[in-house]
């Protein structure tokens, strides 16, 4: 059932605020850029999740090391 709900949950994210693309070809979504000098200070941050949510937390770990 998660999968058949994955088009509609893709639409509720982008109607928040987001956006796809644009000169820099980013996904950015809404709301997070009010918080940024609130977010750029975190040290720590716990992703828990089961299942796929896991899988996703899993990559985004993988990215936010990355970006540094």
């Amino acid at each position: 059932m998660e999968m058949l709900e994955q088009p509609d949950a893709v639409a509720r994210s982008l109607g928040y605020g987001g956006r796809l693309g644009g000169v820099d070809n980013i996904v950015k979504l809404g709301g997070l850029d009010r918080k940024r000098d609130e977010l750029i200070n975190i040290d720590n941050l716990l992703i828990a999740a089961c299942g796929t949510s896991h899988l996703a937390g899993k990559y985004g770990e993988h990215l936010m090391k990355q970006l540094g």
